[in-house]
């Protein structure tokens, strides 16, 4: 059985100013310190931190600029261009070697898309730019 790692505590709003980052090295730091005691609390962490990730992290802007390549910005300031050459190559994606098609890239907030087949994880690009 699990022990309750946190107790009750008054919290303010300070305390709970996080980056990104500093709030996934605190997951993961938190996992590895329950992973012998419990490993439903893993699964919780996994569950957690996808959760908190597509909270935080949304799309703000996605344009096509020219051959295969996207810029997006992020709503925390992280912006860039990235060339999703690859991506036209494989499977499902091969729709998009027309360039009229990959130009009407969009966004939803959570992912980048071109209609409701074919999308993918912001999470991703994200990783990418930072």
């Amino acid at each position: 059985m699990c022990k309750p790692f946190f107790t009750r505590q008054a919290i303010s709003n300070d305390d709970l100013s996080l980056s990104v980052s500093e709030l996934g090295d605190f997951l993961i730091r938190l996992c590895l310190l329950k992973i012998h005691t419990c490993h439903v609390f893993i699964r919780w962490c996994l569950y957690a931190t996808f959760f908190i990730v597509h909270l935080i992290m949304k799309v703000q802007e996605v344009k096509y600029l020219s051959d295969y390549t996207i810029n997006i910005k992020f709503d925390d300031g992280i912006a860039g261009n990235v060339q999703l050459n690859d991506l036209v190559e494989k499977g499902i994606f091969k729709v998009l070697q027309d360039k009229n098609q990959f130009a009407k890239v969009y966004t939803n907030g959570n992912s980048i898309a071109w209609s409701n087949e074919l999308e993918i994880d912001a999470t991703t690009i994200y990783a990418e730019l930072t």
